[in-house]
C-alpha cells in the first residue's frame, strides 16, 4: 500500500510502498483510511523535535476510517463501522486516566503517527480502546479533524478554562487549530479577535466568527488590539514566544493565558510582576481525550460546529507539507488516500 513514511531524519518523509498492517493482538482492528488531517506536529516529527521510537515511521495522527478487520476481543465496534481514533494509547489505570485527564497518562504506550505507525496510508492498525464511532451526519473529512484540529481548541477552551459569554478571546494563529477555535468560542458566547500574519487566513477568520482581525506583522498591532476593548483570554496555537509575550501584555487583570502551541527548546517570558499583580492564570493544554472527541462529534452532527477543512489527494501530500511549513494553508488540510 502507499504511505507517507519518515524513512530517516536524513532522508525525510516520502510517499512509498509498504506492507499492509496485520492484526497481532486480539484487541486490535485494521482500518481502511478514508481521511487524515495534517498537523504542525507532523512537521515536528519530521524535524526530529519529537521522539518517534525509531524509524521508518508512517506519519499521520488524525485518522478517520472504516473497520475492515478486528481481533477476537474487540466488542465495541463491528466490521463496516466508521470511526476515528484518539492519538494517545493510554493505560486507563494511572491517577490521570482515572480522574479524566488521560492526555497526561503516566504510561502512554504509543502515540499514533509518532511512536507507532499512523494514517497517511491506505490502512492502519490500532487498539480498539481508542475508537470513537462517527455518526452518519458527519462527513469523513469533518470527522478526521476531531482528534486534533478541532479537539485541541475544544480541550483548551471548553475543558481547561471553561469559556463563558463574559470572555473576550485573542486567538493567536488562525491555522488549522485556530480557525476551529473561533467557532468554538462563538458557541460559548465569547467574542474573539483573530491574530495572524497571513491575510488570507484573517479573511477566512472573519467568515468563521472573528469579530476583529489583526495582522501581527504590521507595526502597532498590539495597540490595534487594545483599541478594540478589554481582552481577558489569550489562546495561542503558534508556540511563538515573542507574539505570546506581546499579546499577554495587553490582557486585563484576572486574565487567562492558554498555551497549545510549543516547540523544541522554546521558552516563554512573561513579566513576573504582571503574573502576580494582575493575577494572570497560565494554562498548558495537551491533546484531546476520547470524551472530547465524542462531544465534538455531537456538535458537528447537530450542525453546531462546521470544521474548516480542505481536501487533498494522497499524491499531493508532500506539497501539502511544504505549504504548511511556509504558512500557505488555510483551515485544516485533510489527506484522502
Amino acid at each position: 500500500m502507499k504511505a507517507m513514511v519518515l524513512e530517516s531524519m536524513e532522508k525525510g518523509a516520502h510517499l512509498i510502498n509498504v506492507e499492509l498492517p496485520e492484526i497481532t493482538e486480539n484487541d486490535e482492528v485494521i482500518l481502511q483510511i478514508k481521511a487524515c488531517g495534517v498537523c504542525a506536529t507532523d512537521i515536528k516529527v519530521m524535524k526530529g523535535d519529537i521522539e518517534t521510537n525509531g524509524v521508518p515511521r508512517i506519519l499521520g495522527h488524525e485518522p478517520m476510517g472504516i473497520v475492515v478487520k478486528k481481533g477476537s476481543a474487540v466488542h465495541n465496534v463491528k466490521i463496516g463501522d466508521r470511526v476515528v481514533t484518539a492519538t494517545y494509547v493510554t493505560c486507563k489505570s494511572c491517577k490521570y486516566c482515572r480522574t479524566g485527564r488521560e492526555t497526561l497518562c503516566e504510561h502512554v504506550s504509543a502515540r499514533i503517527g509518532i511512536t507507532m505507525d499512523g494514517a497517511f496510508a491506505e490502512y492502519m492498525k490500532i487498539k480498539c480502546q481508542n475508537l470513537v464511532k462517527v455518526p452518519d451526519g458527519v462527513r469523513d473529512e469533518e470527522a478526521a479533524v476531531m482528534p486534533c484540529g478541532a479537539g485541541v481548541p475544544y480541550h483548551a477552551l471548553v475543558k481547561r478554562i471553561k469559556l463563558t459569554p463574559m470572555d473576550r478571546v485573542i486567538v493567536l494563529g488562525v491555522g488549522g487549530v485556530g480557525m476551529q477555535a473561533l467557532q468554538l468560542a462563538a458557541l460559548c458566547g465569547a467574542e474573539t479577535a483573530a491574530v495572524d500574519i497571513n491575510e488570507d487566513k484573517l479573511g477566512m477568520a472573519r467568515d468563521n466568527g472573528a469579530a476583529y482581525t489583526v495582522n501581527s506583522s504590521e507595526e502597532g498591532y498590539l495597540e490595534k488590539l487594545r483599541a478594540r476593548g478589554e481582552w481577558n483570554v489569550l489562546f495561542d496555537t503558534t508556540g511563538y514566544p515573542p507574539a505570546i509575550t506581546g499579546c499577554a501584555s495587553i490582557l486585563v487583570s484576572g486574565s487567562r493565558v492558554v498555551l497549545a502551541g510549543y516547540g523544541k527548546d522554546k521558552s516563554l517570558s512573561i513579566p513576573l510582576a504582571d503574573v502576580v499583580l494582575k493575577e494572570l492564570e497560565i494554562y498548558g493544554s495537551r491533546g484531546v481525550s476520547i470524551q472530547d472527541i465524542e462531544e465534538l462529534m455531537s456538535l458537528v452532527e447537530r450542525k453546531k460546529l462546521q470544521p474548516v477543512t480542505h481536501i487533498y489527494p494522497m499524491q499531493k501530500i508532500e506539497q501539502v507539507f511544504e505549504d504548511l511549513q511556509n504558512n500557505r494553508l488555510t483551515g485544516r488540510a485533510v489527506i484522502v488516500p
